[in-house]
């Protein structure tokens, strides 16, 4: 008797333990369908609206390897540019006569490429979607959709490395249903038959060749010690001096050597240290021999860095033309305070290099000039004021002087 009254009380604890197990196998199963249920909500939500926000887990491209390209070829309907890797180990521009491009340009166009941040994958785009995204090769005249840029990116050999199609930017809403943002925070690509959103905007991929050239500039201009400006519109062949400006030391201003009895202005003095160390040439022209080209000025600046620049410029018809020479004399290189031998001869290898690079880029080729920049190097930046006069000194009492004096010429400084 004792026996079966413990089966039952046994049996019953059994049930109930049952029973609460599978209140908890069904609460967890209500749960994780619930979360699937809402994740699935959300899911569909966000692949249904029209604008696709940067919300999301972001992955990247590489498929290609930078050191293996050897050809760039970038279109945009009759605009082509093609940058071949020469013998030389250097980037050189087919359509200006095989120049040498600029290596950094180059550089950050294939870095750009090699390293593609993607913020969202469209999933099989209609053909309407692709022209409205400018994801076509070509242009549309009925509804006057437009192409998107094209690079191919190919080996030694040829053979395809990468493949591009550049889009239109995306502009999401500064807020809901409200305007977009002025500036693009992205840009829409197609490549290996995949349309995806991605973080760079690929700026620096422009199908003109003259982007590709390392314009001039004169960019540590608080080095000056030494400015002359030349010209040759006199009758003698002799170049004559126009303004010529000098100091010893980079830490003092500049005085004026040249016109005599004069003062230099520091506010057209800055206005052409400004104008040189900024961007001058805007194309290279490899059809025009310097020997042809007749300079009317020439500007001379030399560094205390031992690098010196002389500039000829020249018009012809509307363009307004440069004769860049880069020169440069390790021995004008001083120590710094301070500056142990070792630093100092890595700065001049340093310095070195630099003119191996610029004198390759600019050195016996002819440029075209910013529209403009030659007016602004001619300003002479000296004051036009009244020049100093001789004044009588005055005589002194039971004396009488009739010598003149000359009143000193003082400068004005910086």
């Amino acid at each position: 008797m004792v026996r079966s009254v413990e089966n039952s009380s046994g049996m019953e604890e059994t049930k109930r333990l049952s029973a609460q197990k599978r209140r908890k196998i069904l609460l967890f199963a209500f749960f994780l369908l619930l979360g699937i249920f809402t994740f699935s909500a959300l899911y569909v939500k966000q692949g249904s609206r029209k604008e696709f926000s940067f919300a999301g887990k972001k992955g990247s491209i590489k498929i290609f390897e930078v050191v293996k390209v050897q050809k760039i070829e970038i279109s945009w309907k009759e605009n082509k540019v093609n940058l071949l890797m020469g013998k030389d180990g250097f980037w050189h521009l087919a359509e200006r006569d095989m120049a040498l491009a600029s290596a950094s340009r180059v550089g950050d166009l294939l870095h750009n490429f090699a390293n593609i941040r993607i913020l969202k994958q469209l999933h099989d785009p209609s053909w309407e979607v692709l022209k409205k995204l400018s994801l076509v090769e070509y242009e549309d005249k009925k509804d006057k959709s437009q192409p998107g840029v094209k690079a191919v990116l190919k080996d030694a050999s040829g053979r395809i490395l990468f493949q591009i199609l550049l889009g239109r930017g995306h502009y999401p809403p500064e807020a809901k249903d409200g305007a977009g943002t002025v500036t693009a925070k992205g840009r829409y690509i197609l490549t290996n038959g995949k349309v995806f959103l991605a973080a760079q905007l690929f700026e620096n991929c422009i199908p003109l060749p003259q982007v590709y050239i390392e314009p001039l500039a004169i960019r540590n201009m608080n080095m000056a010690q030494f400015i002359l400006l030349s010209s040759f519109t006199g009758k003698n062949s002799d170049p004559a001096v126009e303004y010529a400006l000098v100091r010893q030391r980079t830490d003092i201003p500049f005085r004026m050597l040249h016109p005599l009895k004069t003062s230099p202005d520091m506010k057209k003095l800055s206005a052409i240290s400004d104008t040189l160390s900024r961007q001058l040439t805007i194309d290279l022209l490899p059809a025009l021999s310097p020997t042809s080209v007749k300079p009317e000025y020439m500007l001379t600046v030399q560094l205390a860095d031992g690098f010196s620049y002389r500039l000829q410029m020249a018009k012809k018809d509307k363009d307004e033309l440069l004769l860049p020479t880069v020169s440069f004399d390790a021995k004008k290189l001083r120590k710094q305070t301070g500056e142990g031998e070792k630093l100092f001869q890595a700065r001049v290898s340093g310095a070195r290099l630099r003119f191996e690079s610029e004198s390759r880029y600019y050195n016996g080729k002819v440029f075209r000039m910013i529209p403009g920049t030659m007016k602004k190097l001619l300003d002479k930046p000296f004051l036009t004021g009244k020049t100093p006069s001789l004044k009588k000194a005055p005589a002194k009492a039971g004396k009488q002087k009739n010598t003149q004096r000359l009143s000193p010429v003082r400068e004005k400084r910086k």
